[in-house]
């Protein structure tokens, strides 16, 4: 049994991120992203998946989109470390903090199940 009280649970999500970025960089340039944040002092931008709306929408006046446009509107792009419920007491961003359970996540309006489904399933095993 795992003694969630002995883990460092930012440290945990900051690690996990890091294996995804790894993973999903393209041509396997993660260790050129991480160089290139560090050097111009910003947090990294998904060039392929920039935080606008047209990351969400290719084009806002379709018909089919309609329904969405004016939900999706309302909403404002922010980074993960500005949610201030998802910094530990130092300011920290932690994806998990003090103990985890599967029924912790919580699906919002995007379409991002695959990635909460991992989410679920690592805190069943950490």
């Amino acid at each position: 049994m795992v003694d969630f009280n002995k883990i460092d649970m930012g440290e945990l999500g900051r690690h996990l991120f890091q294996k995804i970025l790894k993973a999903t960089a393209s041509d396997g340039k993660f260790t050129e992203i991480m160089e290139e944040t560090k050097i111009k002092g910003e947090p990294y931008t998904d060039e392929s998946f920039p935080p606008n709306e047209f990351s969400l929408i290719a084009d806002w006046d379709e018909d089919e989109v309609q329904d969405k446009v004016k939900l999706w509107k309302q909403f404002e792009w922010i980074r993960c470390n500005d949610i201030e419920s998802l910094n530990d007491d130092e300011g920290k961003l932690a994806v998990f903090q003090n103990d985890i359970d599967p029924s912790d996540i919580m699906q919002g309006l995007l379409g991002d199940c695959y990635f909460l489904s991992v989410l679920s399933v690592l805190s069943e095993k950490p």
